[in-house]
């Protein structure tokens, strides 16, 4: 009596739905007929189409002209067919437990989901459908047609228009195609259908007034042969990018909509335009239909006016909601072809802005929503197959070979990058491999996931039978149906697994090419994913033990009880904080002060000497040890000038001795000028005074310039600062709690708050001594003198293991390959700017808080314009849709630990466009609790990693943090070569090549701090190394498992 099960859970359905495979059986219209043919004929290149389809791009856009246009009904979904004892047939309802001999049959889905996975071509499937049909105009509704009854016999022009429009056919292809064929321009006929648009009109309700009933004027409604496509703002460049790219001018008539205080044409004016692309935000403005200026909408029964008179009049003073007062939306008076949303998962939501508009104001024939992630945690299997963290509950295979084998790992070529069938065999048999990993179905998880989601999208926005409320007929609770109740009593749910319902509406909604499919037909380059275990530096080990030493200073002082211990249970907010701090410094970290670490120290001592103390002899011994590395991290005059400045230390060779004194971070090795240790912000000003000068010593004056320049390291005395605060036990409040408004002195910071793709560098000098300096001529790059001391001085190397490797990477391949970087915190951003800007490369910074006006634009830049060679990205932004093919070069400066999230930052470059082998590393520091994180969060599971929400939920990786160990370091690491984590080419510091153009492209970005957004937009300063608040850090672990 139970309906029938389905075996597997959503996700494996959804892989496992076959292949587009149009047909014409039940395509009856000639014109739909011939455009279904074009698509899928490989030797036919559609009209205004640039590109070439591959095969499977043919068919997902044939299958979904075929969905648009059959005339095919379908058994509700709801029934089962079942065969009799006596061999009849009959259909039976297993919710309602009841028996019909007659089949109930409904329209089958005319729109769907095209679920491609990422980077396969999703939005050039939706250009060749709309060119594919451009022109055709929508049907009628069957129960709005009807036949016009004329008080006089019509001429037959009139029949004929009459006709022409009742049965939709689409005119203005065909005459195009006749005049293209025949050279004959049929003006006066285009003119007249031109002139006579077809409508239909949909009856009013009546309107119950106190006496009587009003019945409104029906409401027109014109057919327009137009496309509304609806995608995020920061998508909307790439989609005109990728019109651009793909169709010849003027092929599409297109309007783009994006400015929130641009007005809608009217409708006769938007009926015209083949396509309507808007941004998201300019489409919700359209929810504003019905209301008045100030957002007041009339009563759906009108009331009588009870405004105050006006003085002794009988007039009122009224201040009601005037109809002419109120905004109609032109979408309104249009049935449109079709509306097509991109990264439409989000339509699930029922109550969005969104939603209401596509939902209740758009009137559309044909409903799509284009995402490889239709809902949560749904994706395509090959997104599992790329990148180290793709191998659930096991290691990543360790590649043989090859110059960085001894510190890389990772997978071979990703989905369709071999030529060799054995490759493809192998990918094909991981695949099956990983899909049967999560076959199994689990109630928990699968009642109230993505299930969900889809469930909410066919009742909803597309729009489809029984789901969604038709004539005289509730929608059907795909609850009730979707899932198998092994019911003991009528209408019990017991989500016992799926039913054939849900996999019959899914094989009905999505188009989706089977991964065998692709690999047939296309042959992505190579796409190799290397782990590189780095060594880390004196600085990164004074970090790491700070770190070790707070964790475990907390534990012991603590006595691990009580809300003073960071792994209590209401220290939830404190211990996320500390632990996003601990992830961020792993690539470098500022945020301790001197006085706050002796303080924990002094702590940590006095708690030794205490007589009642409650503490094994081993934490008695780890927190000694954690003691006197952090005494070295004190003692070290380097550590203290980096953390009062918040600046990353470059290492520079061959300094002129007699300035080296009043540049240097590190008086303690200020005899030697070797290795000079420096800020970067303080190079850029070093960089700036020498480039401008004219005389015939551009070292003179150095001096002068680097004790203004080191003035950051002697900042006025403050209240707050005077006394240490210990947040909880062992445990300095810099360690998690916001630090003081410190400014930072960088020419980043400063660059980054009015344009965030290039730094303005400004000098430090004067206003009267930069303009005798002054170079006369700032188009050509400068010349050091050949017997300057200048030319000799280098960088060697700075101060974190990660941005040394990554310098020398980018200076390896910027010049012939285009680079992106992702980051999950916002100071790591800057401290890699400010080294590029050493370097004088040129990047952009696409980060969460820009506006969706300029992450559009960053996308356009970065793609088109050969100048922005690296791009740094916040991980968090890595799974919108974005399209970086012009990358083959991918860094990830700390582990990622999300399969997902890390398999949709790497589709950004590997996807098709890409014409290089794509090479992706992912930096770990050696030792570290970092590396250990790393090896447990490959180990586990897909349902590890669903049930821990932030990665210290899973207990593993929550002992890795309690039971970390300090790094041994030295007393010869903090002398000399042994503070220094070399690049692979020492780099000339002074006169580098492009110099000039890189200052005047500075000089025009600067130009632009007023209407561009800022990298920081609360009060345009940073806070070094500054934890987030609670409820930032509360809201970004749910956008960003990574950032745990």
């Amino acid at each position: 009596m139970f309906a029938a099960g389905e075996s597997g859970s959503l996700y494996w359905l959804f892989n496992n739905v076959p292949s587009p495979n149009p047909s014409f059986e039940n395509v009856t219209s000639h014109f739909h007929r011939e455009a279904l043919s074009e698509l899928l004929d490989d030797q036919y290149q559609l009209p205004g189409l640039r590109s070439s389809l591959y095969p499977y791009q043919r068919k997902s856009a044939g299958q979904m002209l075929q969905r648009e246009y059959e005339d095919k009904t379908e058994l509700d979904p709801r029934l089962e067919q079942r065969i009799a004892t006596d061999g009849t047939r009959y259909f039976y309802a297993p919710w309602e437990v009841s028996f019909l001999r007659s089949p109930r049959l409904y329209d089958s889905c005319r729109g769907g989901i095209l679920a491609e996975t990422m980077g396969l071509g999703k939005t050039v499937i939706c250009i060749a459908l709309i060119l594919a049909t451009r022109g055709y105009l929508p049907q009628t509704p069957a129960q709005y047609d009807r036949v016009p009854v004329r008080p006089k016999t019509a001429s037959l022009v009139e029949t004929a228009i009459s006709a022409i429009n009742r049965h939709s056919a689409p005119w203005r292809s065909y005459f195009e195609k006749h005049e293209e064929l025949t050279g004959e321009h049929m003006g006066q006929c285009i003119a007249l259908l031109s002139q006579n648009a077809p409508s239909y009109e949909i009856p009013a309700e009546p309107l119950r007034r106190n006496r009587g009933t009003t019945t409104p004027a029906p409401r027109t409604m014109t057919l327009a042969a137009t496309t509304l496509v609806v995608v995020s703002r920061n998508l909307l460049s790439q989609w005109q990018s990728e019109l651009e790219k793909h169709t010849t001018k003027d092929s599409l008539r297109t309007l783009v909509m994006d400015d929130n205080k641009v007005p809608l044409p009217p409708p006769g004016e938007l009926a015209k335009f083949d396509l309507i692309l808007f941004s998201r935000p300019r489409f919700e403005c359209e929810d504003r239909d019905g209301a008045d200026p100030i957002g007041r909408r009339m009563s759906r029964y009108p009331v009588s006016c009870s405004c105050p008179y006006i003085g002794a009049t009988r007039t009122r003073d009224c201040v009601c909601v005037q109809p002419d007062d109120l905004y109609v939306s032109p979408l309104k008076a249009l049935h449109f072809l079709r509306v097509i949303i991109d990264e439409g998962h989000g339509m699930a939501a029922e109550n969005t802005r969104i939603a209401t508009v596509a939902n209740k104001l758009v009137e559309a024939s044909h409903h799509w929503v284009v995402s490889g992630t239709p809902a949560k945690d749904l994706i395509g299997i090959e997104m599992d197959l790329v990148g180290p963290m793709s191998h659930y509950g096991s290691p990543a295979p360790v590649e043989p070979g090859g110059a960085d084998s001894q510190n890389g790992s990772g997978p071979g070529p990703g989905p369709g990058t071999g030529s060799d069938s054995a490759i493809d065999d192998d990918e094909l048999l991981r695949r099956d491999t990983l899909l049967s990993q999560r076959k199994t179905f689990i109630s928990k998880d699968e009642k109230d996931g993505a299930v969900r989601s889809i469930g909410s999208l066919v009742s909803n926005f597309l729009r489809i039978r029984p789901w969604s409320a038709g004539d005289e007929e509730r929608g059907a609770d795909w609850v009730d149906h979707f899932f198998r109740h092994e019911m003991t009593r009528p209408r019990m749910r017991t989500f016992s697994g799926f039913s054939k319902c849900l996999r019959r509406t899914l094989e009905s909604i999505v188009i989706r090419t089977q991964f065998a499919d692709v690999q047939r037909d296309i042959e992505l380059p190579p796409l190799t994913h290397k782990i590189i275990r780095l060594e880390p530096s004196f600085y990164d080990k004074l970090t790491v033990n700070a770190f070790v030493f707070v964790l475990n200073a907390n534990a012991v002082t603590s006595e691990r009880t009580d809300v003073d211990y960071i792994f209590h249970k209401k220290s939830g907010k404190e211990r996320t904080q500390l632990l996003n701090n601990l992830r961020a410094s792993a690539f470098y970290w500022t945020g301790f002060s001197t006085a706050d670490m002796q303080a924990a120290i002094e702590q940590s001592e006095a708690y030794i000497e205490k007589q009642t103390k409650l503490c094994s002899r081993a934490d008695e011994d780890l927190l000694k040890r954690c003691i006197g590395q952090a005494g070295i991290m004190v003692s070290s005059e380097g550590w203290s000038a980096l953390t009062t400045s918040h600046e990353v230390g470059l290492f520079v060779k061959e300094w002129p001795a007699e300035s080296a004194a009043f540049w240097s971070f590190d008086k303690a090795n200020e005899s030697s000028t070797s290795f000079l240790l420096c800020g970067a912000t303080q190079l850029v000003q070093a960089q700036d005074y020498v480039n401008r000068q004219s005389n015939l010593d551009p070292a003179e004056g150095l001096a002068g310039v680097g004790i203004r320049a080191l003035s950051v390291l002697h900042p006025q005395p403050t209240v707050s600062a005077s006394t240490p605060v210990l947040a909880k036990a062992g445990i300095p409040s810099s360690t998690f709690a916001a630090n003081q408004n410190r400014e930072k002195r960088s020419t980043s910071a400063n660059a980054l708050r009015s344009h965030p793709s290039k730094p303005t560098i400004s000098s430090p000098t004067s206003k009267k001594d930069s303009e005798a300096s002054e170079a006369p001529d700032e188009e050509e790059d400068i010349q050091l003198p050949l017997d300057s001391v200048l030319r000799q001085t280098s960088i060697v190397g700075t101060t974190s293991a990660k941005l040394s490797y990554l310098l020398s990477r980018i200076e390896d391949f910027y010049r012939e390959e285009k680079i992106l970087v992702f980051y999950d915190n916002d100071n790591t951003a800057y401290y890699i700017a400010q080294a590029l800007e050493v370097l004088h490369i040129d990047y952009l910074i696409y980060a969460k808080s820009l506006t969706p006006a300029l992450k559009s634009e960053y996308v356009v830049r970065f793609n088109q314009k050969p100048e922005h060679r690296v791009l740094l990205m916040d991980i968090g932004q890595a799974a919108y849709g974005l399209n970086f093919s012009c990358a083959s070069r991918v860094f990830f400066i700390n582990p990622v630990n999300r399969p997902q999230i890390e398999a949709q930052a790497l589709k950004r470059a590997h996807r098709i466009g890409q014409t290089r082998e794509v090479h992706a590393e992912t930096l770990i520091l050696k030792g570290t609790i970092e590396e250990r994180i790393f090896e447990r969060a490959r180990m586990m599971n897909r349902i590890e990693h669903k049930n821990a929400k932030e990665l210290d939920d899973d207990q593993a990786i929550r002992e890795i943090i309690q039971s970390a160990q300090p790094i041994p370091v030295s007393p010869e690491e903090a002398q000399g070569m042994g503070r220094v984590a070399f690049i692979h080419k020492p780099q000339q510091l002074f006169a580098r090549p492009g110099w000039a153009s890189w200052k005047k492209k500075a000089k025009e970005n600067s130009k632009a701090r007023d209407d561009k957004s800022s990298l920081s937009k609360k009060g345009g300063k940073r806070k070094a190394d500054t934890p987030n608040d609670g409820s930032r850090s509360k809201k970004r672990s749910k956008k960003n498992p990574a950032a745990t």
